[in-house]
């Protein structure tokens, strides 16, 4: 993974919403047998807990952050392997916590139903459990309950890590030839160049790695790492150009007022208000048991203002958020409130790309207004922090043009002409994936301190 971080912002297939787990719905699926050649045997089918025991040796051989043989579990999964993996997990995590138990209860949505499990599975799942809870041994300097949460966490941080890693290679260009089960399926909305061009379905590793950690104890709202986790990976999941509505949602549940988290889920019902989105959803042939979370372009809107308001409340110097929600309030048609926003911002932003995009947006709003020169200073600064951008040359010269300087219109843009096409660099264009431009450095230092705690 560590070697393709640099592609973060140039990937442009959008993933509007992933499916709901298939726990949701109850519904299972089996596959049938492959068919295999006369002269060879069909292989053994693995129990539960044997699947469970493999799924367990992969996660703990897994280095996080590397695409690693450990991936390649998967490789021989069913449907229906995926669909007994969440199940068998909470049952491990269950063994974790009370070795003594023999009976157990599955809860999907409002429903509880119990799980029965053959003696030669229980015993093998009640070994994992056991070698899960004595991991770091009879520490006594550690409290007994501290030491047994430790341990358990431990199996679900592991988990979610290595179930993010298989997902991100996917995205990265990876391939997956595992079916997935219905209900635990992603479906993803290929825009490539904002008209839709069919959808693929893979594994739900997402809606996996979310709900391995929705078991943390005491809870995910007070653990450091599963608010690490939900911010790394919704700034990795924009930079792609991946819209996931319910991965945001999850983090906003147990992180209401996260100030990083509502600024991503701004960004996220930003980008699902730009017309490509919105005209995608309305021409796109999708089955009618598909459902994507995309409202009207006025209700995106109105929710990423509300979201950038939150951010910026709860964080006032969060530049990138107040530039955000300045644009946001000039879409809606609040010019005087988002050129207050916007006016500050130009001074307060340091990240050359962010202080690019302030310098456009308060030209626009000035120009809007009729004030001509501070507009034209304005996108000449922009245009000095990025000398091959042709959007604030093009503003230019459309503000030289409509006032009948026509020499001034060719000269704004005769620089930027000249460039061929691959070196005119415009932050405008990485618009909606900028905000995960730092993802792989910060996915890192979640990996990193996961590692630093695991060792102690």
């Amino acid at each position: 993974m560590n070697t393709q971080a640099s592609r973060i912002v140039v990937r442009l297939l959008v993933l509007i919403v992933a499916a709901v787990v298939w726990l949701a719905t109850g519904r299972q699926v089996s596959l049938a047998q492959s068919t295999t050649a006369p002269s060879q045997p069909a292989a053994k089918r693995l129990s539960r807990s044997e699947r469970l025991r493999d799924w367990l040796e992969a996660v703990e051989r897994h280095e996080p952050g590397i695409v690693d043989q450990s991936i390649g579990v998967f490789d021989s999964w069913r449907p229906d392997d995926f669909q007994y993996l969440a199940i068998d997990l909470n049952t491990l995590v269950l063994l974790i916590e009370d070795p003594g138990l023999r009976t157990f209860f599955f809860k999907s949505g409002s429903r509880s139903r119990q799980i029965v499990y053959n003696g030669s599975d229980l015993k093998t799942m009640l070994a994992l459990a056991m070698t899960a809870r004595n991991r770091i041994g009879e520490d006594t300097t550690i409290p007994p309950e501290q030491r047994l949460q430790k341990n358990r966490n431990r199996v679900l941080e592991r988990a979610a890590i290595f179930h993010t890693d298989v997902a991100l290679d996917a995205l990265l260009g990876g391939r997956s030839n595992v079916r997935a089960p219905l209900g635990l399926q992603s479906f993803t909305l290929l825009l490539p160049d904002g008209r839709p061009q069919g959808m693929t379905v893979d594994v739900g590793h997402w809606e996996l790695a979310r709900s391995i950690l929705d078991k943390v104890s005491p809870a995910p709202a007070r653990h450091e790492f599963v608010r690490g986790w939900y911010i790394a990976t919704a700034a990795y999941l924009e930079g792609l150009g991946q819209l996931v509505p319910a991965h945001f949602d999850r983090g906003l549940h147990w992180f209401p007022d996260d100030a990083e988290l509502l600024f991503f889920a701004g960004c996220l019902h930003e980008s699902l208000a730009e017309t490509r989105i919105q005209e995608a959803m309305q021409s796109a042939a999708i089955p009618s048991d598909v459902k994507f979370d995309v409202s009207s372009r006025r209700a995106e809107l109105r929710a990423a203002e509300s979201l950038f308001r939150k951010a910026v409340n709860a964080r006032p110097d969060l530049v990138e958020a107040r530039i955000r929600l300045g644009r946001v309030l000039s879409l809606r048609g609040e010019h005087a409130e988002a050129e207050t926003l916007l006016r500050p911002a130009v001074e307060d932003a340091r990240d050359p790309p962010l202080a690019y995009l302030a310098h456009l947006f308060l030209a626009s709003e000035v120009e809007a207004r009729g004030d001509s020169g501070l507009a034209r200073d304005l996108y000449a600064k922009a245009a000095a922090l990025y000398p091959n951008a042709q959007s604030p040359r093009l503003a230019l010269s459309a503000l030289e043009a409509r006032a009948g300087n026509e020499a001034g219109a060719l000269r704004a843009m005769a620089g930027v002409l000249a460039l061929p096409g691959d070196q005119r660099i415009d932050p405008w264009w990485t618009y909606h994936q900028g905000q995960g431009r730092n993802a792989p450095l910060q996915l890192k230092a979640v990996y990193q301190s996961f590692l630093e705690e695991e060792r102690r």
